[in-house]
């Protein structure tokens, strides 16, 4: 059997390398022609099925502040029967390489500590689970969870894979499509009420926010 000298071996490496770099280069380019997008995000519902209604709260001072570079945006907090609170934010950016204020790190800079994040699927009807990311946050030892994902046109993802994935799925758009970031807040101090809470509201937003494009 022949054997492969490293020399060759080296050699088809740098092969791939130079055409995957060319590759990304003229994808690249691609993107920066497109046009950028200018979607204004709608007002949020008013209601929202299992009885949540919207209703005026003061601004959380524990909650971030709100991004300057969104290219437009929403906010709106709702109500239930039992007096429980969500706050849901919806915000546009313009296409980046980068995902825009990951909560993670914004409630981190605004002196909260990540206690937990973990995944959260939130079902559809009709087609897969739409799967969001759950933290768990403390701020002077108030609990708050917080319920997000980010959208590209009808790829649903929380992190900066799902964001590479979402932008080749993209491409040879004539316009860049714009990135919609969907956040939720409740604080209920038990978990599974806080769970139920943000699943119950973010199921129907979900198929709201989908049709921002």
């Amino acid at each position: 059997m022949k054997t492969i000298s490293a020399s060759r071996i080296l050699l088809a490496a740098i092969v791939v390398a130079v055409l995957y770099g060319a590759a990304f280069r003229a994808q690249r380019a691609q993107w920066a022609e497109a046009v950028p997008s200018q979607v204004a995000v709608p007002a949020l519902p008013k209601s929202l099925p299992a009885a949540w209604t919207a209703c005026d709260i003061p601004p959380d001072p524990d909650a971030p502040e709100r991004p300057l570079d969104a290219i437009s945006g929403s906010r709106q907090a709702y109500r239930n029967a039992a007096g429980a609170v969500v706050s849901v934010e919806v915000d546009a950016f313009q296409e980046s390489p980068f995902l825009p204020h990951p909560p993670e790190i914004c409630y981190e800079n605004a002196g909260a500590l990540l206690v937990e994040g973990k995944e959260f699927p939130l079902q559809r009807s009709g087609g897969p689970p739409l799967i969001a990311r759950l933290l768990t946050i403390d701020r002077s030892g108030r609990r708050l969870h917080v319920l997000y994902w980010y959208q590209m046109g009808r790829q649903v993802f929380y992190d900066s894979d799902g964001l590479l994935r979402a932008k080749w799925a993209s491409r040879g758009q004539p316009q860049s499509l714009p990135i919609i970031k969907v956040m939720l807040q409740a604080a209920a101090g038990d978990f599974a009420r806080a769970e139920n809470q943000l699943q119950s509201v973010a199921q129907p937003l979900a198929v709201w926010a989908l049709r921002i494009h």
